[in-house]
């Protein structure tokens, strides 16, 4: 296995139990969204199969995200399993975690409820999504409506169209008096603003062998898409504020083969990784998935441990590691990070 990486195999409830107290710096991870909510009533393990219906709908949700059944529950949404994490979690150390727009205040009061304190909310907004609507005009005409009836509704949906996701920014409590005292006693407590800021191409620097000048780091970011661009207007100079906030969707390099529906892109999760996590710290992901969080600490000189329950997701994680082996090892350096190298492929 690769020296940066550790990958556990099981179920995180069980195996976050056996690991060590205050000893992560971090967490980065994308648990389940549960998205469907009709599973409890048709899509249990004895359940009967859900009918047809006049209009299918209760048959296709049975079927549960992406046709997994790893999406149902309500893991992510359960206290304990932050209790959990924030355990192995060092005072002051942070945490991201995604979710879906319509399920993600659940997400964030577990994370308070657990006692950790919430920090900040960050929006990556994109344009390429596709709304789970149900045109009520077509289901009428298949439930054999009357054509007004049919009429009436027609152009009336079920659902909006999902352009962005949430990342929740925690925290848990410190065990010093104080940020600066925390930093110095567990390398924790703060972000790193500068190795995440974002290279101002409307200043000049004051003195040649200046560093470039930066903006601060904001909690929006987008995909670049044509759609959400012209919410930037050009400024007076001729460029878009919409350089500020830019990072893809997930590319066929970015997923590494992958088969998971939520594979995350690699410039995010490396400005992620630079925002909570010093070169040479380690880094815990409770729901492995892809590997994505592993591909970007790994880039960064953060050694990272995952937990992934499915089969099919340890496989894939497997095989990346293998494919790291291959490649130049990072060379994880004192606590202290690069302030401003490897800041520009996010934006």
């Amino acid at each position: 296995m690769n020296p940066t990486i550790a990958l556990h195999s099981g179920d995180c409830l069980e195996i976050l139990d056996k690991l060590p107290a205050n000893h992560f710096d971090a967490v980065i991870t994308d648990p389940p969204y549960h998205l469907i909510s009709i599973v409890k009533r048709f899509g249990g393990k004895n359940a009967t199969a859900a009918k047809q219906g006049k209009d299918g709908s209760f048959a296709r949700s049975s079927q549960k995200f992406a046709g997994k059944t790893w999406d149902d529950g309500d893991i992510a949404f359960r206290p304990e399993i932050w209790v959990k994490i924030a355990r192995v979690l060092k005072p002051g150390g942070h945490l991201v975690a995604f979710n879906h727009s319509r399920t993600f205040h659940r997400m964030a009061v577990a994370l308070e409820d657990a006692g950790l304190e919430y920090r900040d909310t960050l929006a990556w907004v994109y344009a390429t999504g596709l709304p789970k609507t149900h045109p009520v005009a077509n289901n009428l005409k298949r439930m054999a409506a009357t054509p007004e009836e049919v009429a009436a509704w027609d152009g009336w949906g079920t659902c909006l169209k999902p352009c962005f996701e949430l990342i929740a920014l925690a925290r848990k409590p410190l065990s010093e008096p104080s940020i600066p005292a925390q930093c110095l006693s567990t390398g924790t407590g703060a972000l790193n603003i500068a190795a995440t800021a974002i290279p101002d191409l409307d200043s000049a620097p004051s003195n040649d062998g200046d560093p470039p000048a930066t903006r601060y780091p904001g909690n929006l970011i987008h995909d670049g898409s044509p759609e959400v661009l012209t919410h930037f207007p050009a400024q007076s100079n001729g460029l878009s504020a919409a350089r500020f906030f830019y990072c893809a969707k997930a590319n066929a390099s970015d997923r590494r083969g992958s088969e998971h529906p939520t594979v995350k892109p690699q410039a995010l999760m490396e400005w992620l990784v630079r925002l909570i996590a010093p070169k040479g710290a380690r880094i815990l992901d409770p729901f492995g998935g892809s590997g994505a969080t592993a591909w970007a600490a790994h880039a960064q000189g953060v050694h990272s441990d995952l937990i992934e329950r499915e089969p099919e997701y340890q496989a894939d994680i497997s095989r990346g590691i293998s494919d790291l082996k291959t490649r130049v090892e990072p060379s994880p350096s004192d606590i202290a990070p690069d302030a401003l190298p490897g800041q520009m492929p996010l934006f």
